[in-house]
This record gives C-alpha cells, sequence and structure tokens, in this order.
C-alpha cells in the first residue's frame, strides 16, 4: 500500500505572519494546495474589504448626516472617480440615506464592501498571477525546476505585506486625506521584491541540501575503503 506523502499547513494568521517575516517559510508555502492559497487570499481581502468599507462607511454618514452640500461632493466624487452616470443625485441619496444614522451607516455599508471587493478582488488575483510570471522567469534564472502550482503559492503570500501596506495607506487617507505620491509603484515593488527573494533563498537552500548530500555520499565511500 502506498503511503501518502505528509501535508504541512500553516495557520491563516500564522500564514500572515510568516509572510512578511520569515522568507523560509515559502519553502513550506510552496508544497501546499493552490485551493489553499486561494482561500488565504480570499481571507486577506474580506479582512482588507471590512477594514476599508467600515472606514468609508462610518466617514460617508457623518457626512450624509451633516449637510446636502456634502451630498453633493460625494456624489461628485462617485461620478468622477468611477463614471458612474446611470443614477441621478437625488436617487442616490434616497438610496443610502436612512431614517437614522444607523440606518444610513449599514446601508452605506452594504454598498461599499460590494464595491470594495469586487474591485480588489479582480486587480489582486490579477497582481498573484503576474508575481507567478516572474517567480516562473526566476526560476528559469537561477534552474530551479519549481512547478507552476508551488510558484503560485509563493506568489499568493509575497503580496501579503503590500495587501496590509494598503489598508493602512486607506485607513489614513480616509481620516486625514493624505495621499501618497506613486503609492501603487511602491505596492507592486514589494511583492516583487518578496516574490524573487524567496526564490532565491530557496536557491540558496537547494544548494545547501545538495552539498550536504554529496558530502554524506563522500563520507560513507570513504568508511568503506
Amino acid at each position: 500500500m502506498k503511503k501518502k506523502s505528509k501535508e504541512f499547513k500553516i495557520g491563516f494568521f500564522n500564514r500572515i505572519v510568516l509572510s512578511v517575516t520569515n522568507f523560509e517559510s515559502y519553502i513550506i508555502i510552496a508544497t501546499e494546495k493552490v485551493s489553499r492559497s486561494f482561500l488565504y487570499i480570499m481571507g486577506l481581502l474580506i479582512i482588507f474589504s471590512l477594514t476599508v468599507s467600515i472606514a468609508l462607511s462610518i466617514k460617508t454618514t457623518n457626512m450624509i448626516e451633516n449637510d446636502d452640500e456634502t451630498m453633493n461632493k460625494i456624489y461628485n466624487q462617485v461620478v468622477e472617480r468611477y463614471s458612474f452616470t446611470e443614477i441621478g443625485k437625488e436617487e442616490l441619496i434616497s438610496l443610502i440615506k436612512g431614517n437614522s444614522e444607523t440606518e444610513t451607516f449599514f446601508k452605506v455599508f452594504g454598498i461599499t464592501i460590494f464595491v470594495v471587493f469586487g474591485m480588489y478582488f479582480v486587480s489582486t488575483l490579477i497582481d498573484v498571477f503576474a508575481l507567478s510570471l516572474v517567480g516562473l522567469i526566476m526560476c528559469k534564472i537561477v534552474f530551479i525546476p519549481l512547478k507552476y502550482k508551488a510558484v503560485l503559492n509563493m506568489a499568493a503570500s509575497s503580496i501579503t505585506l503590500s495587501i496590509i501596506l494598503n489598508v493602512i495607506y486607506l485607513l489614513l487617507n480616509i481620516s486625514t486625506g493624505y495621499t501618497i505620491n506613486n503609492f501603487q509603484i511602491m505596492y507592486t515593488a514589494i511583492a516583487y521584491i518578496y516574490i524573487i527573494t524567496s526564490i532565491l533563498i530557496l536557491r540558496t537552500e537547494l544548494i545547501k541540501k545538495d552539498s550536504e548530500k554529496k558530502e554524506k555520499i563522500k563520507n560513507n565511500n570513504e568508511a568503506q575503503e
């Protein structure tokens, strides 16, 4: 009877920490099932969407309840940013403004989390696939025979810090209006640094193990002589 190889599993929150702080952990992450990496990305995006949507909903609710002039600004920003012209200003106000501040908050939250999750789900998946392609190219350059699913797992973890920094930046932007020029470039660059570094460390580990194996064989041959 054929024995199944032992599968190493890293918990969700543990994987977040390891993905940011421990490049060696990517060697274990590479061996996991792709489905676990997909669930990991989904989990990150759910936390991301909840956090950003709550912050946006609190600010928007306060603005709506304060005055109609602010609502005009919100409508203009929505039209400008998302090219959303299918609904008029009065219709938008009646759609999201409730009978109480709590009701307004949950209406705004329901719309916001749907938009935020949808937008970032698509863009994050594109980023992960782009990272995996760079990872494959890097594997070819350094002569590591790594399967695509392993590289895809590593790519899913390499975007972790970028997502965390994006949450912090958006919360700062929502609360203070502070902006960072070329933040998107920095967001992308960090993820690429992580995938490249993790592959280089994997190469070092493979060279080390190969060297130890050769040394062991050499010692066994000398002992037999």
